[in-house]
């Protein structure tokens, strides 16, 4: 008699090449693997990763474009669409089959939580926000429907698990701390010298130079208004210092004017490099020497473990969110809040003993091993739902 497969629906709210939306592919690969679950997959966006998705289970994709274009529209034309993606969605929903549990990959997905509550007796949320994300992207109507009908979350971080318990009374013991996860996490940076040669030559770096990378959206909560401050600051410190600053993540969508304005009125655009976000993301990040993170709040961004997996140290700030946690002292630096001063002397130390980067990228690399992997999510998520499977919805 052939077993009968288990079930599950994995909601993302996008399929973007970012770090929410690969760390859940990245699970759903695994689970797939074991050949013992019937997937299903819900997209509330399309974007390059669908495809990928598609390797693994049942794809529906309810909006086919982006959500912010749709409320740009005016008009007939924004009445037809709200017409056209209610039917769709009507349409995804009926085809979705009752499944045993519901994954969902953030905490802003109130709006279609309510609306998969046929579709299973568990739900599982995976938070990978921090307070101001969750201000930005949901409103507390939606978010309270998350929290009151989850049975068990996913946290990113320590820091999301404290913010849940503390700011949102969510019972602790409804939670577990399920890091941020690489499908690959033997990276060489051999694999990649073509790619970092290239790019030395392209923007004139010298090969004795050091690259300090910067990896995300050019957004407030990202720090990138800090950049210009910490590069003055740097050449301040060290005026023949020979950094080469890289942030790559720019919306192409949009000008880089006013990101590169106060480093051409100071003549440091030279030494500041703005690069558009898209899928040759690791090549840039394997030419670093220094991952530098200059994010207010990051749950734990994906780039520091991609960055570790080439045994590249990263710099942030304490009490911004995750990154600390795996830092932790051996495997990279941690400076005080908003103390650009102190990340300045950061790169310089780093900068100047070579043998001490190195030391700090090799512990990075190997603490990549077990905890976080793909694979020790899916037996978390696994044993989760077993566990799960009489407890009722408090």
């Amino acid at each position: 008699m052939t077993k009968k497969k288990r079930s599950i629906i994995f909601v993302s709210h996008n399929a973007s090449r970012t770090g929410a939306p690969m760390i859940l592919l990245g699970l759903i690969k695994e689970l797939a693997q074991s050949s013992e679950w019937d997937i299903q997959i819900l997209l509330m966006e399309a974007g390059p990763l669908e495809a990928e998705f598609h390797r693994f289970g049942k794809v529906y994709v309810w909006y086919k474009e982006p959500v912010f274009t749709l409320s740009a529209k005016r008009g007939f034309s924004r009445l037809l669409s709200q017409i056209k993606y209610k039917l769709r969605g009507k349409r995804i929903l009926s085809q979705l089959k009752k499944s045993e549990v519901v994954f969902l990959n953030t905490i802003t997905n109130g709006h279609v939580h309510k609306k998969l509550l046929g579709k299973a007796d568990t739900f599982i949320t995976y938070v990978h926000e921090l307070q101001t994300s969750i201000k930005m992207n949901t409103d507390r109507l939606s978010l309270n429907t998350v929290i009151g009908g989850s049975n068990h979350f996913f946290c990113g971080s320590n820091a999301v698990k404290e913010m849940l318990v503390e700011k949102y009374e969510v019972p602790a013991g409804k939670t577990s701390v399920v890091y941020s996860s690489l499908q690959l996490i033997e990276l060489e940076k051999i694999n990649y010298q073509s790619d970092i040669d290239k790019l030395r030559e392209r923007f004139r770096i010298p090969e004795s130079a050091i690259i300090i990378g910067l990896s995300g959206t050019t957004e407030w909560r990202k720090g990138i208004d800090w950049l210009y401050p910490l590069v003055k600051l740097y050449f301040k410190k060290r005026p023949n210092g020979n950094a080469y600053f890289i942030w790559k993540g720019i919306d192409v969508r949009k000008s880089d004017y006013f990101e590169r304005f106060d480093f051409e009125k100071s003549k440091l655009t030279h030494r500041v490099i703005f690069l558009p976000h898209g899928n040759d993301a690791l090549a840039t990040i394997a030419a670093y020497d220094i991952h530098l993170l200059l994010s207010r709040e990051d749950p734990y961004p994906l780039v520091v473990l991609e960055a570790a997996a080439f045994g590249i140290p990263s710099v942030c700030f304490k009490g911004a969110g995750g990154s600390p946690e795996f830092i932790e002292g051996d495997a990279g630096i941690a400076v005080e809040y908003g103390d650009l001063d102190a990340v300045a002397d950061a790169i310089i130390y780093l900068e100047t003993d070579s043998g001490r980067r190195k030391e700090l990228g090799s512990v990075a690399k190997n603490k990549l091993k077990g905890t976080h992997h793909s694979s020790n999510a899916a037996s978390i998520l696994t044993a989760t739902i077993d566990k799960l499977k009489t407890v009722p919805v408090a």
